[in-house]
């Protein structure tokens, strides 16, 4: 009985983090959608400055379609209130919205949120939805040393050509790929068609 007992609440509170875990279920919760439509608005914006939410860690597996839902989450005058008190701790806390910078509303949270705090120009990310292969030189002749999911956050270090040089700094929160030279590939060449 005494086990029984211990797998359903292991269950239910299994089921419970998984119910709580993502940007793109906060921000819904935020209006009032999906699984986490409970949770109050200022928990919400709280676990999302924290990247962490109100059960487990939010994730960011799928980082340029949350960030343009976090745009315009930043920019939604109806969330003032919460937004004075958290909004520049979200952006800082997405890499203040690195995957969005070219886009047409990005000068805007730039000027809110971003004064200061934001990382150098010579921060990048894998925007590719397939990810970007991190090769040991420039070019595509058998150097392919991993491929680095969609979010990997680099760091530029030179260039060559269409090809940029870059130190890892962080591979997604749950995934580090396997690296056929060393673990985990810590510096290669990337296509500037992945990056941004």
């Amino acid at each position: 009985m005494h086990k029984k007992l211990i797998l359903i609440v292991v269950l239910l509170n299994s089921n419970f983090a998984m119910a709580c875990g993502t940007v793109e279920w906060a921000i819904e919760g935020i209006y009032g959608k999906g699984p986490m439509k409970g949770f109050s608005k200022k928990e919400l914006f709280s676990g999302l400055a924290k990247v962490g939410g109100p059960c487990q860690k939010l994730s960011n597996n799928n980082p340029s379609v949350n960030q343009q839902r976090l745009v315009t989450l930043l920019l939604d005058g109806n969330n003032s209130h919460y937004l004075n008190d958290f909004g520049k701790n979200i952006f800082l806390a997405f890499d203040c919205l690195n995957t969005q910078k070219n886009k047409e509303r990005y000068p805007a949270l730039k000027t809110r949120y971003g004064t200061y705090g934001c990382p150098s120009e010579d921060i990048l990310f894998v925007t590719s939805a397939n990810g970007g292969n991190l090769r040991s030189s420039p070019g595509i002749s058998n150097n392919k040393l991993t491929v680095l999911p969609e979010g990997t956050k680099l760091k530029a270090i030179g260039r060559k050509g269409e090809w940029i040089a870059v130190e890892v700094l962080r591979y997604n929160l749950y995934f580090t790929p396997p690296c056929k030279s060393k673990k985990p590939c810590e510096k290669g060449f990337v296509h500037q068609s992945v990056i941004q």
